[in-house]
């Protein structure tokens, strides 16, 4: 009789040792603002107005429930921190996830929810197709990390990562992208000339005119424009109007050019370096 006892006591008290040992990593709960071995989803945000951050943990992720401080780094709402360059436009979310040093076991999911405002600069330029995440480094290097994706209808872009860190939303710009002007002011006009690139390929070329006896004229035309071999394309100009008299349209221009941000120099007929506005 002991005997046919022991052998269900004995499978019972196995199931109890298995079942213990798949447990030992779990906790009975997710305390907040941590990132929790039983997988939770981290949601932070400064205010209303801010942009969002959220950081989706699965299941073993992390070693063990872990404490993280979030950091938004933008001062002030809607989004005026300097933080975007000549190459890159930012949309208005950056957050400092921390401890940095933090080991993961497997990919998490993090995500910016950015501000509406934030995809569109001075200009009317629309970024928000080009939006990613983008990692910044102890050195304060900007990096878009492989694989982001931007959800649209979320206002959101995310990546699947294996550290925390600095993360932020931006997307790439080329240099040229932007008002550039060329002299000081004349006449009624702050400059001698002007020209806009627009990251959709078009763009618009202005000249202020001498027409005599104090008569200032601005004519201006429209353009598209693209890279060809390293060299830029200006075609599909629209005729311009000068001193309201003389009518022409400018021939397709392939010409060299050389961007540094600050400056922009066009190598047209006569060559002009202009100045970022």
């Amino acid at each position: 009789m002991s005997k046919k006892i022991s052998i269900p006591l004995f499978i019972i008290m196995l199931g109890s040792l298995a079942l213990s040992f798949s447990n030992c990593n779990k906790t009975k709960s997710c305390p907040a603002g941590n990132l929790c071995v039983e997988g939770n989803t981290f949601e932070y945000q400064l205010r209303p107005t801010s942009a969002k951050l959220i950081i989706e943990v699965p299941e073993g992720a992390v070693y063990g429930n872990a404490a993280v401080t979030i950091t938004d780094m933008v001062p002030a709402y809607p989004a005026n921190a300097d933080f975007g360059d000549f190459d890159r436009h930012f949309a208005g979310g950056f957050f400092n996830i921390e401890p940095n040093d933090l080991p993961l076991k497997q990919l998490i999911r993090i995500a910016i929810e950015y501000p509406g405002s934030g995809i569109i600069d001075e200009e009317d330029n629309n970024y928000e197709e080009e939006l990613r995440l983008w990692f910044i480094d102890k050195d304060d290097n900007w990096s878009i990390f492989p694989s982001s994706e931007c959800d649209a209808e979320k206002n959101q872009v995310f990546a699947w990562v294996k550290k925390l860190g600095k993360y932020a939303v931006a997307a790439e710009k080329e240099c040229i992208v932007g008002e550039w002007r060329q002299g000081d002011t004349i006449a009624e006009f702050p400059y001698y000339q002007r020209v806009m690139f627009n990251i959709d390929g078009t763009g618009r070329r202005e000249f202020i005119n001498d027409c005599g006896s104090g008569d200032w004229n601005s004519s201006g035309e429209n353009f598209k424009w693209s890279f060809t071999s390293g060299l830029l394309d200006m075609y599909n100009f629209t005729a311009k109007t000068v001193c309201d008299t003389i009518s022409f349209t400018t021939p397709d221009r392939h010409i060299e050019y050389e961007c540094t941000g600050p400056t922009l120099f066009l190598g047209d007929l006569p060559p002009v370096t202009y100045t970022r506005f």
